[in-house]
């Protein structure tokens, strides 16, 4: 569903609609400043991940998905290595 459908279907006007966004991008901070008190690194980066993750399962249309990983800009991803001779 586009941006201009929902405004639509659901008679949302621009202000509404950012103020649902901003909604959701106030919880995602409040949740990466908590984890961003865990000690250990590796587990504050995986709680980080779990977070975001989180929100694009649920904001992303079901035909995209979001696991752990990478995020490549395109795909398939490009490599910026040479190769080892």
């Amino acid at each position: 569903m586009e941006y201009t459908d929902l405004l639509t279907e659901y008679n949302y006007t621009p202000k509404i609609f950012s103020r649902i966004i901003c909604s959701h991008v106030d919880k995602i901070v409040g949740a990466l400043n908590i984890a961003n008190e865990i000690a250990h690194y590796g587990e504050r980066g995986r709680e980080a991940e779990t977070i975001l993750r989180e929100f694009l399962r649920n904001a992303l249309p079901k035909r995209f998905s979001a696991c752990t990983g990478f995020i490549y800009p395109g795909f398939p991803p490009k490599k910026h290595t040479k190769p080892l001779k």
